[in-house]
């Protein structure tokens, strides 16, 4: 029986993603983030993914009837303001998510994990053209560059201008778009939103070495704080500036990969 002492109106950011039991990403990082920006925290578990700093091992995907039976129980109890994906490793879990975004009355900030910093590389054709259908749901897709070019069929020349990238993906249906700079090369990290009406850019410099569960943390503060009512602009403004002290203060609770730690966030 339900806790009648329990506030039915604390907002909730919802998670559906893998689990990494080493605890840098996924869906402990982003209820980490929503926690941090007191936000209720929910999770749908899609994967089991064996890994640590080091290395992916592998990936388990979740039967869809089982992440639907998740789904279902988060939203017909909490009060889920945004919903973010991670790691959605079959095509089927991907088609699925888009068919049930359909009836969300809350944004979706969709984070489009083709690949891992470790190197556990899952991308398919079919993956890759469910991903393209479920962007056009999306209130905001948040790629990097390496996923942006598998989004878009082709390999990213380095020089290329991420204006035109983010505008080529906008093309696709994406909504809004966040390219993040981080895959780049330089003393400098650029990253680029579109917004639907224009283009803003953020330049920071770059932090030398690995560092693990960035994306996850990133897409996750954003998406809280469109939960939130934040205006996109800033959400993205503040949660880049989070980041970044995020990977100042990264631990190393392994052998490989630093972890980045998340403190007070800007407001």
């Amino acid at each position: 029986m339900g806790d009648s002492n329990i506030d039915q109106h604390v907002k909730t950011a919802l998670t559906i993603g893998g689990f990494d039991p080493s605890g840098g990403a996924g869906i402990s990082a982003d209820t980490f983030s929503f926690h941090a920006l007191g936000l209720h925290g929910a999770s749908v578990l899609t994967s089991i993914v064996p890994q640590n700093t080091s290395c992916v091992i592998s990936i388990s995907p979740i039967e869809v009837d089982l992440v639907e039976l998740q789904l279902d129980a988060v939203l017909k109890d909490l009060n889920v303001v945004v919903a973010k994906t991670g790691l959605l490793a079959t095509p089927e879990l991907v088609t699925f998510i888009g068919v049930k975004a359909q009836e969300w009355d809350f944004p979706l900030v969709v984070d489009p994990v083709l690949g891992t910093t470790m190197g556990g590389g899952h991308s398919t054709e079919k993956l890759v053209m469910a991903f393209k259908k479920l962007m056009q749901r999306a209130y905001l897709l948040t790629p990097n560059l390496p996923e942006a070019g598998l989004l878009l069929g082709r390999l990213l020349e380095p020089n290329e201008d991420p204006k035109d990238i983010c505008m080529e993906l906008s093309h696709l249906g994406a909504s809004n778009v966040l390219l993040t700079g981080g895959h780049g090369t330089g003393e400098m990290v650029l990253d680029t939103l579109w917004d639907g009406n224009g283009i803003l850019q953020w330049n920071s410099p770059r932090i030398e070495g690995e560092h693990h569960g960035t994306g996850c943390m990133l897409s996750s503060l954003i998406a809280g704080r469109i939960g939130l009512g934040w205006k996109l602009e800033k959400s993205v403004e503040s949660s880049l500036l989070d980041v970044a002290k995020a990977i100042q203060e990264a631990v190393s609770p392994g052998k490989g990969a630093q972890v980045v730690r998340l403190g007070e966030q800007s407001t």
